[in-house]
């Protein structure tokens, strides 16, 4: 009878090592699986995040495009006007900018 009993301790101690063991196995498992959903999630938040970024970078390269339109026609008008000048204009204007920079020159 003392055996018996021995024989069922040792059976019960064997299971509750199995138990101990599958629960950590199990415990493990639990662990890998919740790195890798979350390096997932950190992957798809970055690809996101990059997306969000390459869009607001998008609108404002546009944006800009936009603003920078009359600012060009300005220019070119601007330049064609001063091309079609009387070249006695232009020489006046040279020697009025001359006379301007000299005279701020020796300021």
């Amino acid at each position: 009878m003392a055996s018996e009993v021995l024989n069922q301790v040792k059976e019960a101690e064997i299971k509750a090592d199995k138990l101990v063991d599958d629960a950590k196995k199990k415990a493990k498992d639990i662990i890998d699986a919740a790195k890798k959903e979350s390096e997932i999630e950190s992957l798809k938040a970055i690809e996101a995040a990059k997306t969000h970024a390459k869009d607001i970078k998008d609108k404002a390269k546009a944006k800009a495009e936009d603003d920078k339109k009359p600012v060009i026609a300005k220019a070119n008008e601007d330049s064609e006007e001063i091309k079609n000048r009387d070249q006695g204009e232009i020489d006046d204007l040279l020697e009025i900018l001359v006379e301007r920079i000299v005279a701020n020159g020796n300021s």
